[in-house]
């Protein structure tokens, strides 16, 4: 018999297995989305709204000086106090904002449950299937 401590941890390991690469997507994005958000506020709104950001968070963002440490402070609490569901909504929020932010557009656009896996692989051969594709529908002119 496993104890419960044991038992936690391991459950608390592969939670954190699966939470990893939409929090990587968010973290590895980290650069576009502090340059691309210069006014949070419509996001911080939504996240508000949507009861995913505490009241305490939402002062600690807006307590920072520049556009850019508000953002940073943003993506820290979404990478710290997150779960992969939080993370999600987090990303909901941001395309129901998507008006505010053209620069984000593409990044928006594309889909960051297909890099939710154990490796990044299949992300590699998706993108590469749809370029194909692409490439495909292009020629035939439809």
């Amino acid at each position: 018999m496993i104890p419960a401590s044991t038992q936690q941890m391991q459950t608390h390991k592969d939670d954190s297995r699966c939470s990893e690469p939409l929090k990587t997507h968010i973290q590895n994005s980290r650069e576009l989305l502090v340059e691309s958000m210069y006014n949070i506020a419509p996001l911080l709104d939504h996240m508000i709204a949507t009861h995913l950001l505490t009241e305490d968070n939402y002062y600690d963002v807006i307590a920072e000086n520049t556009p850019k440490n508000k953002v940073r402070k943003l993506l820290e609490v979404v990478q710290h106090q997150m779960d992969e569901d939080k993370a999600l909504h987090f990303l909901d929020c941001l395309k129901k904002c998507r008006k505010d932010y053209p620069r984000l557009r593409d990044w928006l656009n594309t889909d960051p449950s297909i890099s939710r896996g154990p490796t990044g692989v299949c992300l590699f051969h998706c993108s590469k299937i749809r370029a194909w594709g692409k490439c495909c529908v292009s020629r035939m002119g439809i």
